[in-house]
């Protein structure tokens, strides 16, 4: 019985952990034009994260990120919550209709619903 016990909880903890792991998949990246210069932090990244569970059983969706760096591992890091998945279509194909302003004074991820991101340049340590 007890073998029974210990299994079922393997099992389930094995489950979780492989259900919560982050995809890390980039979904889209935009990278510096050349009238500005963001030092390291020269390209955008979204990335596919983990799974958020803090409305289960009502619904689980994936955590979505950001990251300005060299790579999309490695950068300014922050998460980022899209328009409601219910408004819009895939994703995935939403995500792709973003576009990204590169100025002087920052970076503005816009997503098609106009909802908007800034990064200001002053605090990634760009040269100026």
């Amino acid at each position: 019985m007890l073998g029974v016990l210990v299994a079922s909880f393997l099992l389930a903890l094995i489950f979780t952990v492989l259900l919560n792991r982050a995809s890390d998949r980039v979904l889209w990246q935009s990278c510096q034009p050349e009238s500005v210069n963001y030092g390291s932090y020269n390209c955008l990244f979204v990335g596919e994260g983990n799974l958020d569970w803090s409305r289960f059983p009502y619904t689980l969706k994936r955590r979505y990120y950001f990251v300005l760096g060299l790579t999309p591992t490695h950068g300014h890091y922050k998460e980022y919550s899209f328009t409601p998945i219910s408004i819009v279509e895939d994703i995935e194909t939403y995500i792709k209709k973003s576009q990204v302003e590169w100025t002087a004074q920052g970076l503005t991820f816009i997503e098609e619903s106009g909802h908007r991101f800034f990064f200001p340049k002053k605090y990634l340590g760009a040269s100026r």
